[in-house]
């Protein structure tokens, strides 16, 4: 009775031994498939990161770019300005007895994004009546 209570005893540690093995191996599993996510999720993480770098480097190259050009138009607007005056009074210094009428040029100035006004929408042209004579 005894050797059956020792071979008994042996069994029950001998499974008690093998569920604990087993539950560690699913731990361990469990732990590499939460290993291998996590760094899945960080190489996602790391390309959108490096995507955002390069829009936002891109983004204030563009800014910079749009800025020089509006200094540009602005310099060229007072040129412009500038060199018609001088035009206007040159002729008028000269005496002269024609008077030219310009059609007045669209004159474009630079407004911040706040303060410009949406587009007005433009009615469309009726469209050509259909000839069925064919």
């Amino acid at each position: 009775m005894a050797s059956n209570i020792v071979r008994a005893t042996a069994v029950m540690a001998t499974a008690a031994v093998a569920g604990s093995l087993g539950f560690a191996f699913h731990a361990q599993d469990e732990t590499a498939a939460a290993h291998r996510d996590a760094a899945a999720w960080q190489q996602e993480i790391d390309q959108w990161q490096t995507l955002t770098d390069t829009a936002v480097t891109h983004d204030r190259r563009v800014a910079r770019e749009n800025a020089r050009l509006v200094a540009r138009y602005n310099k060229l607007v007072k040129q412009t300005d500038r060199s018609t005056r001088k035009l206007v009074a040159a002729m008028k210094k000269a005496g002269s007895t024609r008077t030219v009428v310009a059609q007045q040029q669209t004159v474009y100035r630079t407004t911040t994004p706040a303060v410009a006004a949406a587009p007005t929408p433009v009615a469309s042209a009726p469209s050509a009546p259909i000839s069925r004579t064919s």
